[in-house]
């Protein structure tokens, strides 16, 4: 089991592909048989983590990150302790129990190691580079198909606890902003949602909330051009919400020569576009549902992002409003639309939870001038 979840051994006769020989043990026991264990595994996961390259696999030369190894490690474990639970295993109940320890206890070790790795690097004496942190980045984009973000999530509460949540998802964060950004024009009918459902996925965790409205350029810094235009292209919602039929090539290339066309082909187009847009005003309602639910600093910041959005696009209450400083029309339309699905009922019609809604508080004289 355990050489399953490890890919490693301890025995140059079961050494293989799959099996990679850790031949440090092997040196020490030469004269017994090596017999991989609870009570070694620790020792053993740590010495495969700190291997140089170029005894692994890949080689030097294609590497596997020792937050990639326990990755995989960790999801290994999982697998192994969903067997467990099987009744086709004959194992007694002492022995399954002290099998889940150990799993459990590899899955914790997978955690601390990669947290390590991402803020100590030097620990790992081979781990040279961004080798990491780029290998945190595939995994978090495979998140979008992963059944669970249980690795991340382990990984950010470990973080946590060392206060560098910021500074190991800060990148992340901004790397998956400037590829949205990059999209120019920012066309509906582009590449943008699967940016889009990460940044969804990874603010599900609160913790990632708060370090999302924390990253440089979610809130308009000062400075000028203070301008809607700014804001919508230099802010992290802004990025999410420009894309729109605004001044589109694609959409207008839809409904070229379209008196020529069937009804069914024109409406087949309109209902992609209505898809396409609701995809996006959909998907930036939920970012921004859960950045408020994280409260704290995250909801602050993403009332002080709508309030800076209408301040800084008061141009466009004029009756013929500068176009080229304000935000455009499509960005407008998504936000509208991303605060009318806020105001949307959040309980059910008859929850008991409405009666611990203080109505009365709506109408104290405070919250009136407030309106």
């Amino acid at each position: 089991m355990l050489q399953r979840v490890l890919h490693v051994t301890l025995s140059p006769a079961n050494s293989s592909s799959e099996l990679l020989l850790l031949p440090q043990f092997a040196a020490e026991n030469e004269a017994q048989d090596v017999i991989l264990s609870a009570a070694n595994a620790s020792e053993v996961l740590y010495s495969r983590v700190i291997m140089n390259p170029s005894d692994l696999p890949g080689g030097a030369q294609h590497p596997l990150a020792a937050v990639a190894y326990l990755e995989q490690v960790f999801y290994r474990c999982r697998d192994e302790m969903q067997k467990l639970q099987s009744s086709f295993v004959r194992l007694s109940a002492e022995k399954k129990q002290e099998a889940q320890d150990c799993l459990s206890s590899i899955r914790e070790m997978c955690i601390n190691y990669s947290a390590t790795a991402l803020t100590d690097p030097e620990i790992f004496p081979f781990e040279v580079g961004t080798i990491n942190t780029d290998a945190l980045e595939k995994i978090v984009r495979l998140q979008a198909n992963a059944q669970t973000p249980e690795f991340v999530d382990g990984v950010v509460a470990e973080l946590e606890g060392n206060g560098a949540t910021l500074t190991v998802f800060a990148p992340i964060f901004q790397k998956l902003l400037s590829e949205l950004f990059l999209i120019n024009p920012p066309s509906l009918m582009s590449n943008f949602y699967n940016n889009m459902y990460i940044l969804t996925v990874l603010c599900r965790n609160k913790a990632l909330a708060m370090a999302f409205t924390q990253i440089p350029g979610f809130l308009l810094t000062p400075g000028p051009p203070m301008t809607g235009r700014r804001l919508q292209d230099a802010t992290a919602l802004g990025l999410l919400l420009r894309f729109s039929c605004n001044q589109d090539p694609a959409i207008t290339q839809m409904f070229t020569n379209i008196t020529k066309r069937t009804k069914n082909d024109v409406d087949n187009s309109i209902l992609t576009i209505r898809n396409k847009l609701d995809s996006v005003q959909s998907t930036v309602s939920d970012i921004v549902t859960l950045l408020l639910k994280a409260g704290g600093p995250a909801r602050e910041h993403v009332l002080a992002w709508l309030e800076q959005a209408i301040q800084v696009n008061a141009e466009r209450s004029k009756e013929n409003p500068d176009m080229n400083v304000t935000a455009t029309n499509g960005m407008f339309v998504n936000l509208t639309m991303v605060l009318l699905k806020l105001c949307g009922p959040f309980l059910a019609p008859k929850s008991k939870k409405a009666q611990l809604i203080k109505t009365e508080y709506l109408f104290h004289i405070r919250m009136i001038d407030r309106l």
